[in-house]
């Protein structure tokens, strides 16, 4: 084997991502197993194939911060090594599909690719599906083969010290299959007959590794319950790690050797259980020695990469760029990529102190499991520990942070009483009052938030739950009802405000409060309408309350079950809501219009159809353009991904032409590509954005719902209540101060487009339907007027950069050049 080239590539892999699956049951367990051998087999291959130096990040900040420690009172002890690298290897294993996707991640453009995605049928095909991934890597990231040689070292007279472990890198459970265990202790033996037969090495076993580590304590923390790998922090030169694997019937056993000081793997092979002998293990103890000149000359170079990788930890862990996985899986890798940041800067306690302070927020867990508090304080023990000698507000925040999410709300509290936090105590009295509610110190809460003229929205929902607490009901209405714009979603939170209201004041108050207070999405979930449905009866309008039963009965789910026994209760039978169109009410110009722009990614068919619907529906012409526009050749399009930027192209939408025929008064842009929203961090099968003048809509989900799920309904019925609501028609009603109110599904004002529509109707309410009737021609114009200049406004319509000007000339030329497909209202019979 020879020394470092100067083209070796440096990986920095994390452990192991389960997407999905994360019961604990044994088919779990078996394929979390079936994850982390992957990933070893993985490294293992990349290392002994090509060019490249591997380093863990797995433990990297209980690591770091515990060898810094121990050094600074022992320096004769090895220091650990950051080693700087050039990519970050992510792994997801998906639970359903039983497949790998791998993520190679440049450091320096921090630039996330599409993911190299590899079957993994069982544990009999882990090595192949590890070939196959690692010859893809290697064309990614362009690696060069290994030069093989001759062994370069002489026999040392020094004795290595080598430790074997089966859970000493890159692995996602803590329990070894029992092969493993048995190979564990073969490995041992061999090697001890090794040293007996004159090989310069010395077996540092895991009993005595455990009678060491049970001695041992640092900071308080008994390092036993940190599950920290005891080879770590010991002078230990390797660590050996092996594995049992399957390649059809045949056994495998894979031995990887570990650098303690860096995490690095120095060597890795696979053997068949006849080839482990006393000589082969030296050899391979040999080999990896040779390679420790990678991690050398790894360790002196520049260390800007360093800085590049903790500042691509922190911008992934607060927005994952486009990475899709279940919460459960992001919530896993947010605590990795936060452990690694912190770790990589633990040499600069300032850079930890800014780490910290950004990345804590984005792990926070307020009903953290005991699983999730032990990976918690293993990661960030030592690092907290440290910043006791750091006197500022953020220092503060992070330890009180960390003991609350330890669930030790009064070493949290004892942090911000310290006589060193009382220059900014009052700054954080929001943490203070949160603490004591949690302390069940409730009166002091109120005192410490009532004290200040000013308070936050959190500070008051603590002082509002304070006086539940203390069983003072009418003073947590009073608090929730002046302040019931600033509830948020809470669902819970408004049902309770409305109980209360109901008692303290009236139904018509919570009646009132649904109607103009409530927030724009919580209003409409079926919970909160049960609740108001029931205000209705209690206030005399038995009416509008069989008209909410009626719209959730159309569900398919507990709340509708609940809706068709209180109309039974009421003694009707007939459930079906009466299908009231707009063209019954809506009194417009006859040639007014509205104006549908698609792409070529859905059938014309379709397309028609829709038109159709819509404008039976409304009573209006539609004019159709379709394979108008191309949104491959807009830059916010993902070629890789097929999905496009929401935001962005919206705002470039703004400078297509507007609609031919002035009797147009809005129009919609539809495609069946998948819409993303960059600012939210949101992908969507179906997502809505709208714009002044138009609406852009994506119809992937209806397609893709249809595929997995069947739909009775023709997708052009679905397609025109995704939709919507005509925006000059919503604004004109609310022009004449006339509000609409009842907002239910599945009605088409529904103002929340993202709703799950598929349970909706394309109908009316007859409280819309009379708001309707009274629009006129003039309103609708007025409102169109506003529409245009605001939307022609130098603030909102910006200069378009270069490279949108051929999309959006290329779209204009389109529509210009044709002619529009006509679609007019059927007439009834």
């Amino acid at each position: 084997m020879t020394l470092l080239a100067q083209a070796t590539t440096r990986l920095a892999v994390f452990p192991p991502l389960m997407d999905g699956g994360r019961d604990n049951s044994p088919q779990d367990r078996t394929h979390q197993q079936i994850a982390a051998d992957f990933q070893v087999a993985l490294e293992s291959k990349l290392n002994s194939q090509y060019d490249t130096l591997l380093v863990s990040r797995s433990q990297l900040a209980c690591i770091a911060f515990e060898n810094k420690l121990r050094v600074l009172n022992k320096p004769e002890l090895k220091n650990f090594s950051i080693l700087p690298c050039e990519y970050t290897i992510v792994s997801l294993y998906n639970f359903k599909k039983r497949n790998i996707s791998i993520f190679p991640i440049s450091i320096k453009t921090g630039k996330i690719p599409s993911p190299i995605v590899v079957p993994i049928k069982n544990s009999q095909s882990i090595l192949d599906s590890a070939d196959k991934a690692c010859q893809q890597l290697a064309k990614h990231l362009k690696l060069k083969n290994t030069q093989t040689g001759a062994l370069v070292n002489e026999p040392s007279k020094k004795e290595v010290s080598v430790s074997i472990t089966p859970s000493a890198h890159s692995t996602l459970t803590s329990k070894s299959s029992e092969e493993t265990k048995w190979l564990t202790e073969t490995l041992s033996m061999t090697l001890q007959e090794a040293i007996d037969q004159g090989a310069p090495l010395k077996l540092i076993d895991r009993n005595h590794l455990s009678s060491v580590m049970k001695e041992m304590k640092i900071a308080g923390l008994d390092h036993q319950n940190a599950h920290l790998s005891p080879a770590h922090i010991q002078n230990i030169d390797i660590i050996l790690q092996p594995r049992v694997l399957r390649k059809g019937k045949q056994t495998i056993h894979m031995i990887t050797a570990i650098h303690p000081q860096s995490s690095a793997i120095l060597n890795s092979a696979l053997f068949t259980p006849e080839e482990v002998t006393p000589q082969v293990l030296d050899t391979f103890i040999k080999q990896a020695l040779n390679e420790k000149s990678k991690v050398l000359k790894a360790s002196s170079s520049n260390s800007e990469l360093i800085t590049n990788e903790i500042d691509l930890c922190v911008k992934i862990a607060s927005n994952l760029q486009g990475l899709r996985m279940s919460s459960e899986a992001a919530i896993a890798f947010r605590m990795e990529l936060a452990q690694s940041a912190t770790g990589l800067c633990s040499l600069a306690p300032e850079k930890a102190l800014d780490t910290m302070s950004t990345l804590f927020p984005e792990i926070v867990r307020y009903s953290a499991d005991d699983d999730y508090r032990q990976l918690f304080e293993q990661n960030f023990h030592l690092a907290v520990a440290e910043l006791e000698s750091i006197h500022n507000v953020r220092s503060t925040q992070i330890k009180t942070f960390y003991w609350r999410q330890l669930g030790d709300f009064q070493k949290a509290l004892d942090c911000l009483t310290a006589e060193q936090a009382s220059p900014y105590r009052a700054t954080l009295y929001q943490t203070e009052a949160h603490i004591l509610y949690n302390l069940k110190r409730y009166q002091e809460c109120i005192d410490l938030v009532l004290a200040r003229k000013r308070f936050s929205q959190f500070a008051m929902l603590l002082v509002a739950d304070s006086h539940r607490e203390l069983g003072e009901f009418r003073k947590e209405q009073r608090l929730l009802y002046r302040n019931s714009k600033n509830l948020g979603n809470n669902i819970a939170r408004h049902i309770r405000l409305m109980d209360l209201t109901n008692q303290y004041m009236s139904p018509s108050h919570s009646i009132y409060f649904w109607k103009f207070k409530a927030h724009a999405w919580t209003k409409l979930q079926p919970e909160v309408l049960l609740k108001l449905a029931e205000c209705f009866i209690a206030d005399g309008q038995n009416d509008m309350a069989l008209d909410v039963y009626k719209a959730l009965a159309q569900r398919d789910d507990k709340h509708a079950a609940r809706a068709k026994a209180e109309l039974k209760k009421a003694g009707i039978t007939d459930l079906n809501l009466p299908v009231i169109k707009a063209a019954d009410f809506l009194k417009l110009d006859p040639e007014t219009a509205i104006e549908i722009v698609t792409d070529n990614t859905m059938p014309l068919k379709d397309v028609k159809e829709t038109a159709q619907t819509m404008a039976d529906f409304w009573g209006l012409n539609v004019h159709l353009y379709h394979g108008v526009i191309n949104f491959e050749l807009s830059p916010s399009y993902n070629k890789l991904k097929s999905t496009i930027s929401a935001e962005e192209v919206t705002t470039h939408l703004l400078h297509f032409q507007k609609p031919k025929s002035q009797s147009v008064i809005f129009r919609y842009v539809l495609s069946k590509h998948r819409l993303i929203s960059s600012t939210k961090n949101y992908t969507a099968d179906i997502f809505s954005n709208s714009k002044f003048t138009f609406k852009l809509c994506s119809a992937y989900y209806i397609y893709n719902y249809r595929r997995q799920h069947g739909e009775k309904r023709p997708n052009s019925e679905v397609i025109a209540i995704m939709l919507g609501g005509i925006a000059p028609l919503e604004r004109a009603i609310k022009l004449r101060k006339e509000y609409i109110t009842l907002k239910i599904p599945p009605y088409i004002f529904s103002n929340n487009p993202n709703l799950s529509f598929h349970t909706h109707k394309l109908t009316l309410s007859n409280e819309i339907a009379n708001l309707l009737s009274r629009v006129t021609s003039e309103d609708v114009r007025e409102i169109q007027t506003r529409m245009n200049e605001l939307a022609d406004s130098p603030k909102n319509k910006k200069d378009l950069p270069e490279n949108q000007k051929n999309f959006i000339q290329h779209t204009t030329s389109n529509y210009n050049s044709k002619t529009p497909i006509i679609i007019t209202p059927k007439k009834n019979p």
